[in-house]
C-alpha cells in the first residue's frame, strides 16, 4: 500500500516545486480568458421558434423520451419533426450541456471549476432535460427530471431539488397535492413522498413539479431473502414541466437568427477573424476538403468534428479547439499546435513527427499507436490519456502532466523527460532505453515488462511503483527514490544507485 499523493503534493522531489508554481501561472491567465457563466435550461424563452434557439452550449441532440434515454439522434433543435409527438402533440428534443468547459477544467485541476461545468445538473442535481416543440416549430415547453441514473449518494437526495425550484418560481402561490400511494410503498430514509405542485405565473407559463421519494412494491432496504442491504431500491427525485399557457405565434419581440444556408461556416469556425478567409482555410472549415497542409487555422472552433484522414502538416493550429473531435489518421507532421485543445479527441494512429504540442490539453484523449516522434510536448496536459503502443521517440516532455495515462507497449526510446508527473501511469512493456528521466514521478506507476535499459533517471521518484520483470540493466537512478517498489525478476546489472533510496528506505551508500 501506499498513499496517494495529490498533484499539488507532489512536490516532495526537487524540481516539482517549478512544475507546480508554472502551472499555477498558467491556470491564472487561464481562468482570466475564460468565462465562468453555463448555459441553463432555465434561459429558453417559451414562444421562441426552433430555429431561432441558438445551440452553442449545448450537445447530444436526440428526441427524448420523458426523463428516458435519448432516440434518435438530432442535429440540433431544428430537428424537432424527426421526433414522433407525445400524446400532446408536442415533440421532445432531448440535449445536454456542452463538457468543454468541464474538461478544460479537468485538464488543468480546477476544482472549483470542475464542480460548475460538469455534467447536465441543476442546482448540483444530475437531470434529464429537453424541449417540447409544437407542430409549428414553436417552443412549447420545457422538462426536467432528475436523473435516475445518477450516483445513489445523489439520488437520495434528489427529491430536495423540489424545494430550490418551490423558491426559484417564487414559493407563493403553489398549489399542492399529494398523490395515491400504494399500500406496499415504503419511506425511504424515513420520508414518503409522492406529491403535485403547480401554479401559473404571470399568466404565461403554467408549471408542474412532481416529487418522488420512497421505495416501490419490491425495492428494500434489506432483500428479504438474504437480509443484505440492497443499493439503488428506492425513487428519489423531481419531473418539472413548464408550459406555455396559450398557444401562439412566436412573439415579434423575440429577435430571430439567422437562417443556417446564410451561416458561413468558415466565419463560425474561426471566429474573431479579421479580413477576408484565404480559400484553402475557407474550404477546409467548411468541410470541402480535407487538405490544408500548412494553413494557419489558429483559434478555429472545430469541435467534435470528424476531421479523420485530414492532412494539416505544418499547419499553424495555435489554441485551435479539437475537443472531442475525431482525428484518426490525421497528418499534423511538423504543425504547431501550441495551446491547442484535444481534450477527450480521438487521434489514433494520426501523425504528429516533429510537431510542437507546447501547453496544449488532452484530458482523456485517444493517441494509441500515434507517431509523436520528436515532438514538442512541453507543459502538456494529458490527465488520463490513452497512448498505447505511441511513438514517443526522442520526444521532448518538461512540465508534463500525465497522471493515470496509459502508455502501455509506448516507445520512449531517447525520450526527454524532466518534470514529468506519470504517477499511477500504467506503462508495462513501455520502452524507455536511452531515454533521459529528471525530477520526475513515477509513483504507483505499472512499469512491470518495461525495458529502460541505459535510461538515466535521476532525482525520481518510484515510490511503490512495479518493475516486475523490467530491464533496468546500466540505469541510473542517482538520488531517486525506489521505497516499496517492486523490482521482483527485474534486471538491474550495472544499474547506478548512488544516494538512492531503496525498497526497504535505506539510503544506498556510494
Amino acid at each position: 500500500m501506499y498513499w496517494r499523493m495529490d498533484r499539488s503534493l507532489y512536490g516532495l522531489i526537487v524540481g516539482v516545486i517549478a512544475l507546480v508554481a508554472t502551472a499555477a501561472g498558467t491556470q491564472e491567465v487561464a481562468e482570466a480568458d475564460r468565462t465562468f457563466d453555463r448555459p441553463s435550461i432555465w434561459d429558453f424563452v417559451l414562444g421562441t421558434h426552433a430555429a431561432d434557439i441558438d445551440p452553442t452550449g449545448y450537445m447530444d441532440f436526440a428526441c427524448g423520451s420523458n426523463g428516458g434515454p435519448p432516440m434518435l439522434f438530432l442535429g440540433g433543435f431544428g430537428d424537432f419533426l424527426k421526433c414522433a409527438p407525445e400524446p400532446s402533440g408536442l415533440r421532445e428534443v432531448y440535449f445536454r450541456y456542452d463538457d468543454e468547459n468541464e474538461y478544460w477544467a479537468r485538464a488543468y485541476g480546477l476544482l472549483t471549476q470542475i464542480e460548475i461545468f460538469q455534467g447536465t445538473t441543476t442546482h448540483g442535481h444530475p437531470v434529464i432535460i429537453s424541449l417540447l416543440f409544437n407542430e409549428a416549430g414553436i417552443l412549447h415547453g420545457t422538462r426536467l427530471v432528475s436523473d435516475p441514473a445518477a450516483d445513489n449518494i445523489l439520488r437520495e437526495n434528489a427529491h430536495d431539488l423540489r424545494n430550490f425550484l418551490l423558491v426559484r418560481f417564487d414559493p407563493l402561490n403553489w398549489s399542492c397535492d399529494e398523490l395515491d400511494v400504494d399500500a406496499r410503498m415504503l419511506p425511504m430514509l424515513d420520508l414518503l413522498i409522492h406529491q403535485r405542485c403547480t401554479k401559473t405565473q404571470d399568466g404565461l407559463r403554467r408549471l408542474e413539479i412532481i416529487t418522488r421519494h420512497f421505495r416501490k412494491p419490491g425495492q428494500f432496504y434489506r432483500d428479504p431473502a438474504t437480509n443484505v442491504i440492497t443499493e439503488g431500491q428506492f425513487e428519489s427525485g423531481v419531473h418539472v414541466e413548464i408550459f406555455r399557457d396559450v398557444d401562439v405565434e412566436a412573439p415579434s419581440d423575440i429577435p430571430r437568427r439567422a437562417a443556417t444556408e446564410n451561416i458561413d461556416l468558415a466565419a463560425l469556425r474561426l471566429p474573431g477573424f479579421i479580413g477576408t478567409i484565404p480559400p484553402a482555410e475557407a474550404a477546409f472549415l467548411r468541410g470541402e476538403t480535407l487538405e490544408c497542409p500548412g494553413c494557419n487555422l489558429s483559434g478555429a472552433v472545430l469541435k467534435r468534428l470528424n476531421l479523420s484522414g485530414a492532412n494539416l502538416a505544418g499547419a499553424i493550429l495555435i489554441d485551435t479547439n479539437f475537443h472531442d473531435a475525431t482525428l484518426v489518421e490525421a497528418n499534423f507532421a511538423g504543425a504547431n499546435l501550441t495551446g491547442a485543445n484535444l481534450n477527450r479527441a480521438d487521434v489514433r494512429k494520426s501523425n504528429f513527427h516533429g510537431a510542437n504540442l507546447s501547453e496544449a490539453m488532452g484530458f482523456q484523449s485517444h493517441f494509441e499507436g500515434a507517431d509523436l516522434s520528436d515532438a514538442i510536448l512541453d507543459e502538456i496536459r494529458f490527465e488520463r490519456a490513452s497512448m498505447i503502443g505511441a511513438n514517443l521517440t526522442g520526444a521532448h516532455m518538461v512540465s508534463v502532466d500525465l497522471f493515470q495515462a496509459r502508455l502501455t507497449a509506448a516507445d520512449l526510446t531517447g525520450a526527454f523527460l524532466e518534470r514529468v508527473f506519470l504517477a499511477e501511469a500504467r506503462m508495462s512493456g513501455a520502452i524507455l532505453r536511452g531515454a533521459d528521466v529528471e525530477n520526475s514521478s513515477f509513483v504507483a506507476a505499472n512499469l512491470i515488462n518495461a525495458d529502460l535499459e541505459g535510461a538515466r533517471l535521476v532525482f525520481t521518484d518510484f515510490q511503490a511503483t512495479e518493475f516486475n520483470n523490467a530491464n533496468l540493466k546500466n540505469v541510473d537512478l542517482s538520488r531517486s527514490r525506489l521505497t516499496s517498489a517492486n523490482v521482483t525478476g527485474a534486471n538491474m546489472e550495472g544499474a547506478i544507485l548512488v544516494d538512492t533510496i531503496m525498497m526497504d528506505g535505506v539510503v544506498h551508500a556510494p
